[in-house]
């Protein structure tokens, strides 16, 4: 796996979904697995995992550790993915920031 093009890929995800994120959106910390790398997919036991929710307003938790009771892995990741972005978008509308 080559770190750097995958973590540009997520970085134009982002671009292209959230336009004004480079404006009023940081990531705090990208890791990016390969299958040498340990536990590749899976972060978290089924039914050990965290809200997405957090106290700090507008910072949300996503990934395995944050995805919906039995979903594990890749899949549960892109759950809460969908998740915590149908939230930001029940606060922010396109154009109002």
């Amino acid at each position: 796996m080559n770190v750097e093009l995958e973590q540009g890929q997520v970085l134009l995800d982002l671009e292209e979904q959230f336009p004004l994120f480079e404006k009023h959106g940081r990531i705090l910390k990208m890791i990016s697995r390969d299958i040498d790398d340990e536990l590749p997919a899976i972060r978290t036991r089924v039914g050990d995992g965290m809200p997405s929710e957090t106290p700090v307003r507008n910072l949300y938790n996503v990934g395995d550790a944050t995805c919906s009771f039995g979903l594990i892995g890749t899949t549960g990741a892109a759950e809460s993915g969908r998740r915590v972005a149908q939230t930001v978008r029940k606060y922010f509308k396109p154009g109002q920031i």
